[in-house]
């Protein structure tokens, strides 16, 4: 059962994940990541250089899909990890 940990300026946020999870990373795999974050959002994605791009979709790198399916998105400006059962460290997924 793992869990996602992710510190935003106010707060700690612990969603769980599940037994298994998928990473879907803008820069590897964008036609993926666009659906998603469509279904997501309720928009599409567009470039960051597009002048209606917003500061969300500028800053948002991945989609983590839980077990269940829930899409959890993930910010360039927020440290993300996924941690295992007993409270360590599985991967650390904050944007480099």
């Amino acid at each position: 059962m793992y869990t996602l940990r992710t510190f935003t300026e106010e707060s700690e946020v612990n969603n769980w994940l599940g037994d298994h999870y998928e990473v879907v990373r803008r820069e590897e795999s964008y036609p993926r990541f666009s659906e998603l974050y469509l279904e997501r959002f309720g928009r599409p994605h567009l470039a960051d250089s597009d002048e209606q791009a917003s500061e969300e979709t500028k800053r948002c790198y991945a989609i983590v899909i839980t077990q269940t399916d829930e899409q959890l998105p993930l910010f360039k400006n927020q440290p993300n990890y996924v941690m295992t059962p007993g409270g360590k460290t599985f991967s650390n997924l904050t944007y480099k």
